[in-house]
């Protein structure tokens, strides 16, 4: 789930200056609509998630994210608030799975609690950070491996070659669009869902 917003954080700034023609100050100043939509999206998406089921809700989220995104990176360009409510509108998917992930944890932790009688809730969340650290790390080392291979000059902005930035067009799109539906699709099978988690919390307040 941290591979999809890595890629995209990783690349944003240059997407924006080099493909669709905003200065510097401009892209970084749509990441604070990406951002200021996690505002609205964290108790939107807790909402779906006491609706529904947490791993629904991040599947749901994850899903949008991907569509948004590509709607994003394929729609014209039309202008800077444009783009803005484009970042708003992907910002509020994004949020999600952060938080929700560590709520699936916890049912985890629960469910080992009332099937052996103890919990490893440190040793988990610690393996959850490390992963979601290295998911956010590898798509910049791996983005700009792949910029330099296809020759993308990031001083150079706009002005690179035209093979440069749709480099950096697809390199934007694809990995982000494909790990977040793959990222949907695992959610989508976990199998703690909202009737197995109140049975376990049941069982656990009878004890």
């Amino acid at each position: 789930a941290s591979l999809p917003p890595g890629f995209g954080g990783a690349l944003l700034v240059f997407f924006f200056e080099a493909a669709r023609g905003f200065s510097v100050n401009e892209a970084r100043l749509l990441l604070l609509f990406y951002f200021a939509a996690g505002l609205i999206g964290a108790p939107l998406w807790g909402w779906v998630a006491r609706r529904t089921s947490k791993h629904m809700a991040v599947a749901w989220a994850i899903g949008s994210y991907a569509v948004l995104h590509m709607g994003l990176v394929l729609a014209p360009n039309a202008g800077f608030w444009v783009a803005a409510a484009g970042m708003l509108l992907a910002g509020i998917p994004a949020v999600a799975p952060p938080f929700l992930v560590r709520a699936m944890l916890a049912d985890v932790t629960d469910a080992e609690t009332l099937a052996t009688g103890r919990s490893s809730a440190g040793l988990y969340y610690a393996v959850l950070v490390a992963v979601q650290k290295i998911g956010y790390a590898i798509p910049v080392g791996l983005a700009y491996i792949v910029l330099d291979m296809v020759g993308f000059d990031a001083k150079l902005g706009s002005a690179n070659t035209q093979s440069a930035i749709d480099g950096l067009v697809l390199l934007f799109l694809v990995p982000p669009v494909v790990s977040a539906l793959g990222a949907a699709w695992l959610a989508r099978g976990w199998t703690i869902d909202r009737a197995a988690q109140a049975r376990i919390i049941a069982e656990l307040h009878g004890r």
